[in-house]
């Protein structure tokens, strides 16, 4: 049913919520398979598929460095922006400098390739870092990376830090980093 490996994971389009945004607004009934993640009140709703969840939770439990990108859609409900995660893709290449992670054009050609083999009608929406190096959890240098590589509005970061066992999703801008 479901496509998985280590390097994405993926909702079966038979399987697959439909999205449609109308004017702007959300066309759909959330499914059950889908979390909250952070208050209701917010001014974002971010909702990220289970199966999404589940390979994260994978990527934690491993003792190594991953970098990937979420997918999926953004709409409006009732006037407040919500992000719906349908997936996540694996970056192989990518380099850190200065407590930066530098995302080449080579890792986004592979991303790309396996977003155009994986899925269907999604965009990219954030990226995420699983990591045990305190040093690599530097908001200040990801803060840096994010910005040079994720530029559309509502785009989020998700950071999970295994030398503190703590994890939390971020919004940037000019301000700094503000937690969801």
């Amino acid at each position: 049913l479901w496509s998985w490996s280590w390097q994405t994971a993926s909702v079966p389009e038979s399987d697959a919520p439909d999205l449609q945004i109308q004017k702007g607004m959300w066309n759909m009934e959330i499914p059950r398979n889908i979390r909250q993640i952070g208050d209701i009140d917010q001014d974002l709703r971010l909702y990220m598929e289970d199966y999404v969840a589940t390979f994260i939770e994978k990527l934690k439990r491993r003792n190594d460095t991953f970098v990937g990108v979420f997918l999926g859609k953004q709409a409006a409900d009732q006037e407040i922006p919500c992000l719906f995660i349908r997936g996540a893709v694996l970056m192989k290449q990518y380099e850190v400098e200065d407590s930066r992670i530098v995302m080449t054009a080579s890792s986004w050609n592979e991303v790309y390739e396996q977003t155009e083999a994986c899925f269907q009608d999604v965009e990219i929406c954030g990226w995420f870092l699983c990591c045990r190096d305190e040093a690599m959890a530097d908001l200040y240098g990801l803060q840096k990376s994010h910005n040079e590589n994720f530029k559309g509005q509502g785009q989020i970061f998700y950071l999970y830090n295994g030398s503190r066992e703590e994890e939390a999703f971020y919004r940037f801008d000019f301000h700094g980093a503000h937690r969801l």
